[in-house]
């Protein structure tokens, strides 16, 4: 009798000990409000420069902080959250208790018909007979019971507890926002002046918001300045001073060497140098920008390839177009350069080195770098043009920015190539 009472009770307990299911749905209800939220979030830093033409070697730059004057605009939203809650095992467990239940009612009221005489057919070691069929009913009358009752309670327990709960609550949504710049003020502590050759002076204290800077000990020119590790931005005019300070305190930092003996790169990047210096000194590096541009010239004439405009059939090698357009920026994945604006791109020397996306036209393609794309015009008389550039592969070029470009859907910065080439 033990066996079958133990296997019954087993089944009882497993069918009274199923779990609830329980799962949340979120349903968006209508739109109940629209309003906007301001909000001041991190600002930056913006640099003004300014030169004295009396002292050209002397640059001052005047820092200003600013805040981010933010207005978000929100929707708000009523969301229903539904929990719903199900016993997977009630159904069976109030089955199961209810048959047991009754089994045991049963086997009671039979246990008062059946016979009380001792099982005579059976006796122990110490001479007892085995229990009457009345005792036998009673016993099983028991073990249903103590299957039946709990797995009816528990069924009914899971029963009760099946349905939903609905929680309306409210709920917003970002749709936009729009930065503005304001609160801006004079500050003041340590700023890096940040050279070319990829060297940090610094740092350096302000006095009143305000920074002088003299040519003399830069042994590079200077590439921008940084403000508690921050990029101090500066706007177009204080750009142009910068490259025409550059330029100045090139020629002053390296001897003038006889033009004739000097290599074509470092004759450009020295005219380069004149060029912009005249901004600021004017007639005082006339003389050397005649003598410069005379021996360039000169070259010229006599066919010399590094001196010749894009698209020249003098040009030869990647090398070569390198040598003529020495790149002031590099626009390659990973590179510092990534960050200059358009405005500081606009009309410099670059090399890009990125994957060939799509081919626009037969004389304009879009070449990817980082995150960034940029069109390229290709010179329909190069001796390069013919060489294949298909989609997806890698390239490198040396051009010249041209201001942003719209072509289709599509506005990007136009490089005019002076040379492009695939590499592996």
């Amino acid at each position: 009798m033990r066996g079958p009472l133990s296997g019954l009770l087993l089944a009882g307990v497993l069918s009274s000990c199923a779990a609830m299911d329980e799962s949340v749905r979120v349903e968006r209800g209508p739109k109940l409000r629209e309003f906007e939220r301001p909000r001041i979030v991190e600002g930056g830093v913006t640099g003004k420069i300014s030169i004295d033409a009396a002292t050209p070697s002397k640059l001052t730059l005047a820092l200003s902080g600013y805040d981010t004057c933010r207005t978000e605009r929100v929707e708000e939203f009523a969301e229903e959250r539904i929990r719903e809650r199900r016993g997977a095992g009630a159904g069976a467990s109030i089955s199961a208790g209810v048959l047991f239940t009754a089994a045991s009612v049963g086997a009671l009221v039979a246990s008062f018909v059946l016979s009380k005489e001792p099982d005579r057919s059976h006796i122990d070691g110490a001479g007892r007979y085995g229990p009457s069929q009345s005792v036998n009913a009673r016993a099983w009358s028991i073990g249903f019971v103590c299957i039946g009752v709990p797995a009816l309670a528990v069924g009914l327990v899971q029963w009760l507890r099946t349905g939903e709960q609905v929680e309306t609550v409210k709920v917003e949504q970002l749709a936009g926002q729009r930065d503005e710049i304001c609160n801006v003020r004079p500050i003041d502590g340590p700023l890096h002046l940040r050279l070319e050759d990829g060297s940090v002076l610094g740092p350096m204290p302000t006095a009143s918001g305000v920074l002088s800077v003299e040519a003399t000990p830069l042994k590079a020119p200077l590439d921008g300045f940084v403000f508690y590790e921050r990029e101090v931005t500066l706007d177009e005019g204080s750009r142009a001073l910068l490259i025409a300070f550059n330029g100045c305190a090139k020629l002053e930092r390296e001897a003038a060497a006889d033009a004739s003996a000097m290599a074509t790169g470092a004759l450009l990047k020295r005219l380069e140098a004149a060029r912009a210096c005249r901004q600021l000194r004017g007639d005082a590096v006339q003389a050397e920008q005649t003598r410069l541009e005379e021996e360039l010239a000169r070259r010229r004439e006599g066919g010399e390839a590094g001196t010749f405009l894009p698209g020249a059939k003098s040009l030869k090698s990647f090398e070569e177009a390198v040598q003529a357009y020495p790149p002031r920026f590099t626009l390659v994945e990973g590179s510092a350069d990534l960050a200059k604006g358009l405005d500081e791109l606009t009309g410099q020397n670059v090399l890009v080195r990125g994957r060939v996306q799509a081919g626009l036209s037969p004389n304009i393609g879009v070449v990817a770098y980082a995150d960034r794309e940029v069109f390229v015009f290709l010179p329909p008389d190069a001796p390069w043009v013919s060489e294949d550039f298909p989609l997806g592969s890698t390239v490198e070029l040396v051009g010249v920015v041209s201001g942003l470009q719209t072509v289709g859907e599509r506005t990007a910065p136009l490089v005019r190539a002076v040379w492009m080439r695939k590499v592996p």
